[in-house]
């Protein structure tokens, strides 16, 4: 959207026009846009691999594992929402390209900066000097098991580490028509735009905003995303621990 605020981006135009190493086939008569990722419909089929790995050796370049890990396009675009990493990676990748830059050295130029979200990185794993990293779980057999640090292949999609408060700063943020602190980082009508509902399968539930979706408790409507990848945190740790130590976030 900070891309769309300058005019380097378009939300209506086909993807492969940002895209070099990239491509996305024809299919359906319809090509994918960047309204399509941005609302997880760009009919793509969901699939793990590619999204995890098992080491910081098994990361490569973004393009890269985009163009080798592309998923089939299995229904029009627009059609269904399905959550799509692969869509929100892209996304990234095309914000990166535009910008000549890394995904990773974009937002913290962009985002993190101004937003003084100084604990904050989508570095795997993460560097000194943004802080520890509390630990995650799986449950099994009635116990929390304690997990190794994941590493995403595709880290648009999730590979970000960050605090409590500095997600507090985002959410704020947004909740202040794209400004906090000092720091903007949207104007006011593309915030009002990102919150706006822009997909939904029907009018009486909840539906898809820009990189939000709508989670409406009631009569009181709420946007939010999730913030988990596969390891949770184990509750008696997370008390302890997320108060002054990064948490794992998507």
């Amino acid at each position: 959207m900070q891309g769309v605020e300058r005019g380097e981006l378009d939300l209506g135009t086909d993807v492969n026009d940002y895209l070099a190493e990239v491509t996305i086939p024809e299919a359906y008569g319809e090509p994918v846009t960047l309204e399509h990722l941005d609302t997880h419909t760009p009919g793509f089929e969901e699939r793990y691999r590619g999204t995890f790995v098992e080491s910081p050796e098994d990361l490569r370049p973004l393009g890269e594992t985009l163009a080798d890990e592309r998923p089939a396009r299995v229904r029009p675009p627009g059609e269904l929402a399905s959550y799509s990493n692969y869509g929100a990676a892209l996304a990234g990748h095309i914000v990166a390209e535009q910008a000549g830059t890394t995904f990773e050295e974009y937002v913290r130029e962009n985002v993190f900066e101004p937003l003084d979200m100084e604990r904050s990185t989508f570095a795997q794993p993460v560097p000194d000097g943004v802080g520890e990293v509390s630990k995650g779980y799986r449950y099994r057999n009635g116990e929390f098991v304690e997990g190794e640090f994941e590493y995403v292949g595709i880290p648009p999609a999730g590979s970000m580490s960050a605090s409590a408060t500095d997600m507090a700063r985002f959410m704020l943020a947004h909740l202040n028509d794209g400004a906090f602190d000092g720091g903007r980082i949207l104007e006011s009508e593309t915030v009002e735009a990102m919150h706006r509902r822009r997909f939904a399968h029907d009018e009486r539930v909840d539906g898809i905003c820009y990189g939000f979706y709508e989670t409406s408790h009631g009569e009181e409507r709420a946007i939010g995303h999730g913030g988990d990848t596969q390891l949770v945190p184990q509750p008696a740790v997370a008390r302890t621990r997320a108060r002054s130590g990064p948490v794992r976030l998507v």
